[in-house]
């Protein structure tokens, strides 16, 4: 039997997704299940816009497009509950898996009390956050803290109580606690939020 505060770890089968996500890939894979199955029409979750700095909501209705959004990503300010509202409200009925940290699970939560959303109709993924950066923020620290080229820049990271940057030259993290004193780091909001 599980019981509270047991841990499992789980990876995808699918080695391309396992290689691709941040922790193994193992929500890549159920979003890819639960669209292959037909538990769901479409998944919303986020993908690399431009560059890592560009982080965008998109609505995936294949595998393959679940496949080439497989990672974490701490730039961008997402409004999931306002795209999933407006998504619903020209396909009402169609099943979503939605991908979503506290803050959002809260918002859409909030949305179906109020009518908004029908939570029949969704599937919450659930992720655990450490937070999010702004883009602008984020490229004026790597540059200033890390000395680092924000274009060289491969990968973010929040870990450990770490930022850690991914570049050409191999990685390097500081303490948050260290950049947020100097007016980096997490967003405000994110650093006083009590629902990862």
């Amino acid at each position: 039997m599980i019981r509270q505060g047991d841990v499992y770890y789980a990876w995808a089968t699918d080695p391309t997704v396992r290689g691709a996500g941040t922790c193994g890939g193992f929500v890549t894979g159920i979003l890819i299940h639960l669209l292959e199955s037909g538990m769901v029409d479409v998944v919303v979750g986020v993908k690399t816009g431009a560059d890592i700095y560009d982080t965008t909501l998109a609505i995936m209705e294949t595998p393959e497009t679940v496949r080439f959004s497989a990672g974490t990503l701490y730039c961008g300010t997402l409004l999931v509950a306002k795209l999933l509202i407006r998504y619903l409200e020209g396909n009402a009925g169609k099943k979503v898996a939605v991908v979503v940290k506290g803050c959002d699970a809260k918002a859409i939560i909030e949305m179906s009390k109020r009518n908004r959303i029908d939570l029949d109709d969704i599937i919450l993924i659930g992720l655990t956050c450490s937070g999010t950066i702004s883009p602008i923020n984020v490229r004026e620290m790597t540059t200033q803290m890390f000395g680092i080229d924000p274009d060289d820049v491969t990968g973010i990271e929040l870990s450990h109580g770490q930022c850690i940057l991914r570049h050409s030259g191999g990685k390097k993290g500081i303490p948050i606690e260290d950049l947020e004193k100097e007016g980096y780091g997490r967003r405000p909001c994110c650093q006083r939020c009590l629902t990862r």
